[in-house]
């Protein structure tokens, strides 16, 4: 999956004129009598929302998350969008207006449980709108999955109106239903985490978003076919997608190797050489990083 023959098939589906197509109304459900499915093809970039008891089926596309190549789960190739077996949407969960950071445009924030718990189980995963100028169905996100304005509308009052408590939600890597959207999908030129250090020995640092730092890779294929879908592999039971705990598990490292240097001697024992030997390869925090956090609304 995703090498020419997507991208051949897609334009394929994109050369149809709207006059070859035709809509038909074969009547109408109400929203209180719909009981949905939500499953999420990451790979395929996909979300499709489904009653198989009445029948009714929406695709939309969608923008999924970054590649981590062995950086912050190292060793491995991942998508930094955690996979979920048993995930959930609650409508107390979902943000309908999300202002901070600016960078939501006041548009709604669909939010992941990763559990039946509304406290207990949320996560910062969810869907919500481009942030950029446009719509990219590629892999270029911090782990939230992103909509067209128009798709993350209807999704929103499909569960804002509806009668459910908690939709189910399932993420994984492929989907077995192969039903599309015609939206053309970039395979070639994606994002994946930065890697201040070595293959053997690899830190992550975070940007001015206070997320984890990335880099494209223009003109270079999606390692897609590094992706392997494993039984285990659900929220955190196989991947860990928490930046803060790995940070910190991250810099105790570095002041391990640290150590090892001074007690080599090849690091000096002064104050500002260690400090220099802790802080290396981090990006420096700015006055005007910490101005933009604040007309953003990362920072109060």
């Amino acid at each position: 999956m995703g090498n020419d023959d997507d991208n051949k098939k897609d334009k394929k589906i994109n050369d149809k004129k709207v006059s070859d197509l035709s809509v038909v109304n074969e009547g109408i459900v109400s929203l209180k009598d719909m009981h949905f499915n939500v499953s999420v093809g990451l790979v395929e970039r996909k979300v499709i929302i489904e009653d198989k008891m009445k029948d009714i089926k929406m695709v939309f596309p969608v923008g999924v998350g970054a590649f981590d190549e062995g950086v912050m789960n190292e060793g491995k190739v991942s998508l930094v969008t955690p996979r979920f077996k048993n995930g959930f949407i609650d409508p107390r969960a979902v943000i309908s207006k999300r202002t901070k950071p600016r960078y939501f445009a006041g548009k709604p924030f669909i939010r992941i449980l990763k559990g039946n718990d509304l406290v207990s189980d949320t996560t910062a995963i969810g869907f919500h709108i481009e942030v950029n100028d446009s719509f990219v169905r590629g892999f270029d996100s911090h782990g939230c999955m992103r909509l067209r304005e128009s798709d993350l509308m209807a999704f929103h009052d499909l569960i804002m109106f509806g009668n459910e408590q908690q939709i189910p939600v399932s993420i994984q890597y492929y989907l077995k239903d192969q039903m599309d959207h015609p939206a053309t999908k970039r395979n070639k030129t994606y994002k994946t985490i930065l890697n201040i250090g070595s293959d053997q020995s690899p830190f992550f640092i975070y940007d001015r978003d206070n997320l984890v730092q990335m880099i494209y890779k223009e003109n270079t294929q999606a390692p897609i076919d590094k992706l392997v879908e494993l039984e285990q592999d659900n929220y955190y039971d196989l991947f860990n997608y928490d930046t803060t705990e790995q940070l910190r598990e991250q810099e105790v490292r570095r002041k391990n190797e640290c150590d090892a240097k001074v007690m080599a001697g090849t690091l000096s024992m002064d104050n500002k050489k260690f400090q220099e030997c802790l802080d290396a390869g981090k990006r420096k925090d700015s006055f005007r990083d910490r101005i933009y956090r604040k007309l953003m609304g990362i920072e109060d």
